[in-house]
């Protein structure tokens, strides 16, 4: 997860223990075309696993848990985002890429609206939205609403902040269908997938 491909020589295997001598080391670039990272409002039962699952397979390099004044889960305890490195180390493993993903916790969207300066772009999952991804940015922040929706003073900073709005059709979509629906968009753009 640091990023290396490596290849190996087995030298000898026993019940528990393969010893192996390294051949090959070489640093492997991210996906130039463009990084994504996903704030999400942790969505309750095991929704959350999920989108860290799918999404960690789709390449999201950076996971960034966040508080609305509607989030239904009002808390990440540290066992779950050891939780969520662990079903994240799984699916960097299913997809074959090199880096771990990383996880961070925000208390509310004042403290995420504060590291938007670090992205070329900040893409907001709203229906009142475009329907286009603008195209060449490198590193992108796509925020999805809590299970209760984001409230009128909640959208009205995002976009005062400098979030861009974009729509993922006229359906109303669950959290974690919208996270999954707004990063295929944002890759088929870049045709990163």
């Amino acid at each position: 997860g640091l990023g290396y491909r490596i290849a190996a020589r087995i030298l000898n295997s026993i019940r528990d223990e393969i010893r192996a001598e390294i051949v090959k080391k070489e640093k492997m670039d991210i996906d130039p075309k463009v990084i994504v990272d996903l704030a999400l409002a942790p969505l309750k039962g095991t929704r959350t696993d999920l989108v860290v699952e799918k999404s960690g397979e789709l390449g999201i390099r950076r996971f960034i848990f966040y508080f609305s004044q509607n989030s239904v889960v009002k808390d990440i305890s540290n066992a779950k985002i050891q939780r969520y490195q662990k079903i994240g180390r799984s699916a960097m493993l299913q997809s074959q890429r090199f880096y771990l993903p990383e996880f961070d916790v925000r208390a509310d969207i004042t403290d995420l609206i504060n590291i938007f300066s670090m992205y070329d772009s900040t893409l907001l999952a709203d229906p009142s939205g475009v329907i286009s991804v603008p195209p060449n940015k490198n590193k992108i922040l796509y925020i999805v609403g809590p299970e209760g929706g984001f409230d009128e003073r909640e959208l009205a900073l995002f976009i005062k902040a400098g979030a861009h709005p974009i729509s993922l059709g006229a359906m109303r979509l669950r959290s974690e269908t919208a996270a999954l629906a707004g990063i295929v968009k944002i890759l088929s753009t870049y045709k990163v997938i």
